[in-house]
């Protein structure tokens, strides 16, 4: 739907309530985007709106304005309101979208009230972008309730994961732990051709222009915008949205053949910060994105980078204990280690109740009998993890819960020193346990258990491992973790398919660990 600038400034912008995706004319409410019909191709804001890394007194807002493929830029205008209708406004401004971003916008928006919803907006070449949502984090709350997602491969299914969060209207964020996009080339890893969602470009992201149009693809998504446009992300990268099993040097989908791996890592962070409704801070813009988020002295968010900024390679075999144990091994370099044991020691003397740690790959032991069982995760980097427990135990530091991502499956872990040792941890009880682990399925990305080698490998763990204490390998889905002043709640959502559009879910498990025990305890499932 066309609008006039002198209406959307005149009247504070009360047309954008009614504004569908991408401009289409259909109303729906605020926040949330139309059925599954596609965007106006006339639109300049075929890719929706989002918002992220919300603070007590800010926020930032995301949207891309381009004239069809048209190189120009585009003079944006943008709006920040307490209320549905835009009448409220709290803040209104301009930007130009140009090439060297590639046409995406991103203002922290300041001077805002801790605690309190607002909605967005934005205008460009006559045409009004979708009405979206957003809220600051709070001074101080009895109460946070956060989605943690991640694997969200295109080709692999419909995004009816983001379309769930969407529709949660309780929300404070989304916890994105990354894969938000996938690397790969047409036809592998992907189930693509049968869906009608075949990767765009066709071939490997390398270059710059190859990443921004795979994310523009991704942002076509009229269900990952509806998640974008109800709730502000925080989100952290893993490695697909550079290449698969990526480090500091490196990736495991990287030949020199394709070119310098630096070249290609900036060219895939550049995009990532354009995209992403990231605040745009000096930090993000030289690759350290690990940051935290307070909400209020409830909880402390750290977002950890233990993909790039200075992980070690992983060891060549899994089954080389003496690799595998070696003391100067690193996951999350020396200057991000710092810098987590000095925000965790701070934020308990700050009295925070509970620190959360979003990051990618599982951190609880997962042993096979010849070795390892991944050594991508914390099993292949034994000393980081050492660190980190030990800082954990040195500390005191109670009331410690990571948030996992990457493995495609739901886990609930309980986080010690030697969990196979009964002398040292005790299952039953949680003696011995230093923090805990909930791990969300992905959105898309199928289980690694569906084949015929590893189908049996979650039954084996649940019987060898007595520190997991919930494991479904099947399934897609998403999580939900409420925090409150005496407990954290862990709420498993599944879904019953991605091979067609459906909102059709369960919660497949919750379990709780109570305020100064890292004991994991099952509660009933309520239908």
């Amino acid at each position: 739907m066309r609008i006039r600038r002198r209406d959307f400034l005149g009247a504070g912008g009360t047309l954008l309530a009614s504004a569908s995706l991408a401009g289409c004319a259909a109303r729906v409410a605020p926040g949330t985007a139309a059925a599954r019909s596609p965007a106006s191709a006339d639109s300049p804001f075929s890719h929706g709106v989002a918002s992220g890394d919300p603070l007590q007194d800010r926020v930032v807002i995301w949207t891309r304005a381009r004239r069809g493929d048209s190189p120009e830029p585009v003079e944006v205008e943008w709006f920040c309101a307490l209320d549905a209708d835009g009448r409220e406004r709290v803040a209104a401004g301009t930007v130009v979208a140009g090439r060297e971003r590639d046409h995406t916008v991103a203002i922290d928006v300041t001077g805002l009230q801790p605690g309190t919803t607002y909605y967005y907006g934005f205008v460009a070449l006559g045409w009004r972008s979708i009405l979206g949502r957003t809220r600051t984090a709070p001074r101080d709350t009895d109460s946070a309730r956060f989605a943690v997602a991640s694997c969200a491969n295109y080709s692999q299914g419909f995004f009816n994961g983001y379309r769930c969060i969407a529709e949660h209207d309780d929300l404070d964020a989304v916890i994105h732990l990354g894969d938000y996009i996938y690397e790969y080339e047409r036809g592998k890893y992907s189930a693509g051709a049968e869906l009608d969602r075949e990767p765009d470009p066709p071939h490997e992201l390398l270059r710059l222009e190859d990443y921004r149009q795979r994310y523009a693809q991704y942002r076509s998504d009229p269900d990952l915008q509806a998640a974008h446009a109800r709730h502000p992300f925080i989100a952290i990268w893993d490695d697909h949205e550079s290449a698969n099993n990526a480090w500091l040097g490196g990736a495991k989908n990287h030949d020199p053949s394709e070119g310098a791996w630096q070249a290609r890592l900036a060219a895939a962070t550049r995009a990532y910060m354009e995209w992403l409704p990231i605040r745009p801070t000096p930090s993000g813009a030289g690759g350290r994105l690990y940051r935290t988020f307070r909400f209020g002295t409830l909880c402390e968010l750290f977002m950890l980078d233990g993909r790039i900024v200075g992980r070690d390679a992983q060891v060549e075999d899994r089954r080389d204990w003496g690799q595998v144990m070696r003391g100067d091994r690193s996951m999350l370099g020396d200057a991000q280690e710092r810098w987590l044991h000095e925000g965790l020691t701070r934020s308990r003397a700050d009295g925070v109740q509970w620190r959360l740690l979003g990051q990618q790959t599982m951190m609880a032991q997962l042993r096979r009998t010849d070795g390892i069982a991944n050594k991508d995760q914390w099993d292949g980097y034994h000393a980081a993890r050492e660190r980190l427990l030990s800082a954990i135990e040195a500390g005191n530091l109670d009331n410690v819960v990571v948030l996992t991502g990457d493995i495609h499956s739901s886990w609930a872990n309980e986080l010690a020193r030697d969990p196979f040792d009964a002398t040292r941890y005790d299952p039953a009880t949680g003696r011995g346990a230093l923090a805990t682990e909930l791990i969300c399925a992905g959105i898309t990305s199928p289980s690694p258990y569906l084949r015929e080698r590893t189908r049996l490998f979650p039954e084996w763990v649940r019987k060898t491992h007595p520190h997991v204490k919930y494991l479904e390998g099947v399934h897609r889905g998403y999580l939900i973790v409420d925090v409150g002043r005496a407990r954290t709640r862990a709420e498993w959502h599944l879904l019953e398919t991605v091979m067609e559009p459906s909102t059709g879910k369960w919660v497949d498990a919750v379990l709780e660990v109570e305020s100064g025990s890292p004991h994991l305890k099952r509660k009933e499932t309520q239908t």
